[in-house]
């Protein structure tokens, strides 16, 4: 399978180099990485040139001239691929050496329209646990309602499914994308073992996790547009709204809980 690599990134490169050389020293390289600069200033996007220049001729360039947020970023970097599959990245993670080879071998085995996994928080020490199993777990109507399975930074798909990220959400836009393929009848699979690492905690830290309340929103819009068209039960929209409170409440707790350890913790 030829893999086209799309990577969204706005301002500082810092952690960019890094993304990109885990997409190119995987086992199985990608046919193209494509880096979508969403409306960076001048600055940041000359040192996104330089950067580029130095790296893989494979690397490329889509410039947008408007913000579009994570959403549109990765679908201007969707429309642009040229490979058999597109996998995302985001610009301060990286992957695990044999992710791309083993989420084609499970698409393709298991004729699978999507296969992710979890990310692995460098915190945690683990970053061998590519050598895991290679087959997928068929997701479940029941256990993606519920819980957002995937990583985005973990996601590969096949080019041609007909549904996008919805550009005008900032946040789950993700979560929103996966349960409406399986909702609209697509086959996803989730290899159990992390195939990529994300440097900051999963929610409550720097970037758009760390506004847990317009998560917590947006995910409850999630549901609520996916009953008004029709693709959920009231019983089902409603048992996943309540569930999704909750677990913002727990969410919110945990937060602030970790912020008083680390103010508490001797420097």
């Amino acid at each position: 399978m030829d893999v086209s690599v799309i990577i969204p990134h706005y301002g500082d490169t810092s952690t960019l180099k890094r993304a990109i050389e885990s997409a190119l020293d995987q086992t199985l390289p990608p046919q193209e990485i494509i880096v979508v600069d969403d409306a960076s200033p001048v600055q940041d996007r000359e040192a996104l040139a330089r950067l580029v220049k130095e790296l893989s001729p494979s690397v490329r360039v889509v410039q947008l001239h408007e913000n579009s947020g994570p959403g549109g970023a990765r679908n201007a970097g969707w429309d642009a691929a040229g490979g058999d599959v597109v996998a995302f990245l985001d610009s301060d993670d990286s992957w695990l050496p044999t992710k791309l080879e083993r989420q084609c071998g499970a698409l393709e085995s298991q004729a699978l329209d999507l296969v992710g996994g979890p990310n692995v928080w460098l915190a945690l020490g683990d970053t061998t646990s590519e050598q895991g199993p290679r087959n997928a777990a068929v997701v479940t109507r029941r256990a993606l309602l519920f819980k957002n399975r995937f990583a985005t930074s973990s996601v590969m798909v096949r080019r041609e499914v007909g549904l996008r990220f919805n550009a005008e959400r900032r946040y789950a836009e993700d979560y929103e994308l996966w349960l409406r393929l399986h909702l609209n009848g697509m086959r996803l699979g989730r290899l159990p073992t992390p195939l990529s690492v994300s440097y900051k905690r999963p929610f409550g830290d720097s970037g758009l996790s760390a506004n847990l309340a317009a998560m917590a929103r947006n995910q409850l819009h999630v549901y609520y547009r996916a009953r008004a068209d029709r693709l959920l039960s009231f019983g089902e929209w409603l048992v996943a709204s309540a569930w999704s409170v909750a677990r913002s409440g727990r969410r919110f707790v945990k937060s602030f809980a970790f912020r008083v350890f680390e103010n508490r913790r001797p420097r």
